[in-house]
């Protein structure tokens, strides 16, 4: 059994956690789709080790863009693991992409996105294509005070949108 104190606990380090503890206990239902928590795990640190080979680093932003609920979550959460900063869009409206990507310096999207011009130095991650590994992720398991854990943008109502981090 894995013991951890969960106040300092990433969302990852709280999914470990879990699969140790609980491997075969389901983890995630999300209409026919249902994964343990060792399966959720395995496909997270499959992203995240994705990402390592990719190149990327710490508060690195990475956009996400999938439809599927349980692809996004293992996005977002792979993405967490690699210490690297997710921000999630739903469409490109009124060229919103363009200004999150030149915002955040992004160099990866998981996911597709429609009508995206102009970015050829932008690398996409399908994450139903990705290679599946055996080999465990070292990933992030505890957080620091004040670190970024995910970047939301507003939906720009009142004029241009804003990016607003949530700790």
């Amino acid at each position: 059994m894995i013991k951890q104190k969960s106040d300092k606990l990433t969302l990852y380090g709280q999914v470990v956690r879990n699969a140790g503890n609980h491997p075969g206990k389901l983890a995630l239902k999300c209409g026919e789709i249902e994964l343990t928590w060792k399966r959720f795990l395995f496909c997270i640190d499959n992203v995240a080790k994705e990402l390592a080979q990719k190149g990327v680093k710490k508060n690195d932003r990475i956009i996400v863009n999938q439809k599927k609920k349980t692809d996004f979550l293992i996005s977002v959460i792979g993405i967490m693991a690699s210490k690297a900063i997710p921000v999630p869009i739903t469409d490109n409206d009124d060229g919103i992409l363009d200004q999150v990507i030149n915002e955040c310096s992004v160099k990866i999207i998981i996911g597709d996105v429609p009508g995206l011009k102009n970015q050829s130095d932008i690398q996409f991650v399908n994450i139903n294509k990705i290679e599946p590994s055996q080999e465990k992720f070292d990933g992030k398991m505890v957080s620091d005070d004040g670190e970024i854990a995910m970047l939301f943008y507003t939906s720009g109502t009142t004029g241009m949108p804003k990016g607003a981090m949530l700790t």
